[in-house]
């Protein structure tokens, strides 16, 4: 018995993660951190993962362009995530209840001082929530006793630590039911609320199926806090706002650009994508290509 592909996604990604150091001196523009599979963690039975795990291994470039294995750096792992469903019979006082597992895809990787660890979960009900945790150090330097800063926190006496953003972006190449995935909008529904009820007859003998569709949720997250003019913004546009909609193009892999580390401005990335001429919010006639989505998600 073949089973047919119920593919939703082509990529879906954590892409460029990026820390803004928050201080008045010039070039604190921090990092873009690409290349994460290199400094992914070696994962092990206990506080990483817990329960019945499946480890899986990866494979990165090494220095000299050949592939090395990295042994156990992603875990699959169910869990619970309380009720799933419940209703209670008034009638004869009897219950039906179910659990809501979730299969969990999880990495961890380290940065310098900084360890996120990033899951993919997805319940029974299709849902896929991808989730990013910060923790790690503090990253410090010295102060003199007794001096503070606006812009800082004195973590004990003497020890400064500075204060970051850490914004993460994920992207998505949507595939429901297809390849070429649109997103509706136009000026019959500025704000967003507005539907219809409509009722066609069938008036041949035809098959008639339900549009196949899934919603996007976006996290309600603090945008980038540095000004558009300062550096940080500059390198990082993706963190301008909430959710990106492009066309799919070739070779536009990365929110933050190709070479963000040899930049002092975001190039080649989501900001250049965005100023296209080919608008992403179409018709149902404009199917030339699919639509893909970048969400930033910042963390403070």
């Amino acid at each position: 018995m073949k089973v047919a592909e119920d593919v939703l996604f082509t990529t879906l990604k954590v892409n460029t993660p990026f820390e803004a150091l928050q201080l008045t001196q010039k070039q604190t523009s921090r990092k873009l951190s690409y290349s994460i599979g290199h400094a992914t963690n070696n994962l092990n039975l206990g506080c990483d993962c817990l329960g019945v795990i499946k480890y899986l291994d990866g494979v990165v470039i090494d220095s000299e362009g050949q592939g090395a294995i990295t042994p156990h750096v992603i875990c699959l792992h169910e869990q619970d995530n309380g009720i799933g469903w419940k209703h209670t019979n008034w009638r004869t006082s009897r219950a039906v209840v179910t659990r809501n597992r979730e299969l969990v895809v999880q990495f961890v990787v380290t940065l310098a001082n900084y360890d996120y660890a990033f899951a993919y979960k997805f319940d029974l009900s299709r849902s896929i929530t991808i989730e990013t945790r910060a923790t790690g150090i503090l990253s410090v330097v010295s102060i003199d006793p007794g001096k503070r800063s606006k812009y800082v926190n004195v973590a004990s006496p003497g020890v400064l630590a500075q204060n970051y953003e850490h914004v993460i972006c994920v992207r998505m190449d949507p595939a429901i039911d297809g390849y070429d995935n649109t997103v509706r909008c136009g000026p019959k529904n500025p704000v967003g609320n507005l539907y219809e009820v409509r009722r066609e007859p069938v008036e041949k003998s035809k098959w008639v199926d339900a549009t196949t569709q899934h919603n996007f949720t976006p996290a309600d997250t603090q945008l980038l806090l540095a000004q558009r003019e300062s550096i940080q913004a500059q390198r990082a546009l993706f963190a301008q706002h909430h959710v990106w909609i492009t066309r799919y193009l070739d070779q536009e892999l990365y929110a933050g650009g190709r070479y963000p580390l040899q930049s002092k401005k975001e190039v080649g990335g989501v900001g250049d994508a965005g100023k296209r001429e080919n608008n992403a919010c179409r018709g149902p006639s404009d199917q030339t290509a699919p639509d893909r989505f970048l969400q930033p998600k910042s963390i403070h």
